[in-house]
């Protein structure tokens, strides 16, 4: 049986957006305004994941991402800092609401006998997260730390017993994970293991001083995320670390590789332009881990030069040691979504048509946020000759130019500055662009700018707007946890941008059930469209997984639209304790809405719900609970 488009309702289901298991109860979360305060980011990649990040989509990425805000708490706990501890708790209680559901989706890894234990126990770090918020709000530090603690624990037991993923660095794939280390299939870097785990990096300058325009001998430790010294990581583009440089007003940039020594430290003879602050960026492969890149920040003694704001430039031609270069990003880069950066190199007025590789690769591009929290390292995506082969790539006969593309992703909006480096007639060119990455700005389907008319590729989940509860408009839509929602017009749009990630959902799933009471569910409550009669009959009329002959013959040996026709499904969000709620959905149950699976009865709150259960019984039957687990505690 094969479906061209599965239920609104079930999308969110596996989408993980808290809907499942124990999702009602997040729509009693505090919200937090606009959520405009920005969060530090990972410090392995640089990705930035405030309280408004977009929600985990696997089981593992959730408990990593669980995993990594408890640091965030941790550390704003210590600061004294509740306002951004319980921001950040809050996204964790959030993220621990969907556990449930993720643990049940087919690929996740998790053994189904575990989806109880790790359901209340998403439960419990939740309880706790808003006890973290609670105690914020009364500015209560020692019971915001009590609370922290209990849930910690909690997040650290699941983190241990969370199933390994590795994904691409470049994101290459999205958000894509692997069962297991390898490569990229894309640009053949080494997949990353998703992990909360933080390599660190220890550096010493000989002699215990750093002076600016002196010489100074350092020294590297690589160490492990039990603070171990590094003894072999993997040699990436023909080094084992690169050390990216900076200034901290980005007005001076440096790329060097120290050297590795017989003890695995690395070492390297630097002079440093001027006193002040500098950021030194470790990009490095621990076998089987995957890319790290570890911010160090050193002060450097002496004379400070004035700071340097920046400009954004990247609309003009740079001229540097006599290259000509230009930059195409092909419109505005944004957040959330893949960004070309079209490099295009000439001299005396002739195309470049001969670099030749630099370090593997036709050319490396480094960007950096402003504020020193983002970090991008790109590749071009080379396929000499149908040859995937990095090491291949990297052959000094190989020629390329005028043009070399990068493709970046970026989670947070703001100025960033890139240094783009290629190889030509034996020189490396090194060339700075400043650009702005913007929220959510860039081209709809028709190439014009705008930011009210969004592409996507499915239609909206639902027809009445969550803002207005009007009819909405299909062409004005915005991303919400995998859905297209659409909204009344601009200014509805534009007021659902200042939702806290909370508030977004409860009135995303109000719309979600007004949208099904005027027939949501594809203009009625059928099948999903796409599907044809014959494919219905055949997930009804047909024996498999759990679901049987004598389920078929309960149920009248019809399908659930024929049963159910004409018959108005209503939805009720806020199940007491003790209601029967809908397996799919956890709204609370409708009795008149049941179906026969393995001999027992189940309540469902529409026929589209039962669609997709009979579904689960057939392909995933391990994933199918006893009617009494879907009840509101």
């Amino acid at each position: 049986m094969k479906t061209t488009k599965r239920s609104i309702l079930f999308a969110l289901f596996t989408a993980g957006a808290a809907l499942a298991l124990a999702a009602p109860s997040a729509l009693a979360q505090h919200s937090h305004g606009d959520d405009k305060k920005a969060q530090p980011g990972h410090k392995d990649d640089g990705h930035s994941h405030g309280p408004a990040a977009k929600a985990p989509d696997t089981y593992a990425k959730a408990v990593a991402e669980m995993a990594s805000r408890a640091k965030e708490v941790e550390e704003a706990l210590n600061k004294g800092d509740l306002d951004a501890a319980h921001d950040e708790g809050d996204a964790i209680a959030a993220i621990a609401r969907s556990l449930g559901a993720l643990a049940l989706k087919p690929d996740s890894g998790v053994d189904k006998a575990k989806v109880k234990e790790i359901n209340n126990a998403g439960k419990a770090i939740a309880e706790q997260m808003d006890a973290i918020h609670e105690a914020g709000e009364k500015k209560d530090t020692a019971a915001a730390k009590a609370a922290f603690a209990k849930g910690k624990a909690q997040i650290d037991s699941l983190a241990a017993a969370a199933p390994a993923k590795y994904f691409c660095p470049m994101h290459c794939e999205g958000s894509k994970t692997y069962d297991k280390p390898g490569e990229c299939p894309v640009c053949h870097m080494k997949l990353k293991k998703l992990t909360s785990e933080e390599f660190s990096v220890s550096v010493k300058p000989v002699g215990g001083k750093i002076e600016a325009g002196k010489p100074a001998n350092l020294v590297f430790t690589l160490k492990d995320p039990m603070g171990m010294a590094v003894k072999g990581v993997e040699i990436v583009h023909e080094k084992p670390l690169h050390l990216l440089m900076v200034s901290k007003d980005l007005s001076w940039y440096a790329h060097e590789h120290p050297e590795l020594q017989p003890d695995g430290t690395f070492t390297l003879a630097w002079t440093f332009p001027a006193g002040g602050e500098y950021t030194l960026f470790h990009d490095f492969t621990p076998k089987d881990v995957g890319m790290q890149v570890v911010p160090v920040t050193l002060t450097v003694d002496g004379p400070a030069r004035a700071a340097k704001p920046l400009a954004v430039d990247s609309d003009k031609p740079k001229t540097v040691d006599g290259y000509t270069v230009t930059l195409d990003t092909g419109g505005p880069v944004t957040i959330g979504k893949p960004a070309t950066f079209s490099y295009t190199i000439s001299k005396d007025g002739k195309p470049v048509n001969d670099l030749t590789p630099y370090l593997g690769a036709m050319g490396h591009l480094v960007i950096i946020s402003q504020d020193l929290k983002q970090f991008v390292h790109s590749h071009p995506h080379e396929h000499a000759d149908g040859d995937h082969d990095h090491a291949k790539q990297g052959h000094a006969d190989m020629k390329g130019g005028p043009k070399v593309d990068f493709e970046a992703h970026f989670k947070a909006a703001g100025v960033y500055k890139g240094w783009a480096q290629f190889q030509h007639d034996g020189k490396v060119i090194t060339v700075p662009f400043t650009f702005n990455v913007a929220k959510g700005e860039g081209k709809d389907e028709h190439g014009e700018k705008g930011k009210d008319e969004h592409k996507h590729s499915a239609a909206p989940a639902n027809t009445v707007c969550p803002i207005t509860a009007d009819a909405a408009d299909a062409k004005i839509t915005r991303d919400f946890k995998g859905q297209a929602v659409a909204f009344h017009d601009p200014a509805s749009a534009a007021a659902w941008e200042k939702l806290s990630e909370t508030e977004k959902m409860s009135k995303f799933v109000a719309a979600i059930a007004a949208s099904s009471a005027k027939g949501g569910h594809d203009g009625d409550d059928s099948m999903p469209t796409g599907v044809s009669a014959d494919d219905e009959r055949a997930l009804y009329l047909t024996p498999g997984g759990v679901y049987t002959e004598a389920d078929i013959k309960a149920n009248g040996s019809v399908t659930a639209g024929d049963k159910y026709k004409g018959k108005m499904a209503k939805h009720d969000m806020k199940p007491k304790a003790g209601d029967k709620v809908c397996p799919i959905t956890m709204t609370k149950a409708n009795p008149k809405f049941t179906w026969i699976i393995g001999g027992k009865t189940y309540e469902f709150c529409c026929p589209p719900c039962i669609d997709e259960y009979v579904l689960l019984a057939k392909t995933s039957p391990k994933e199918v609970l006893d009617p009494s687990e879907y009840i509101k505690k």
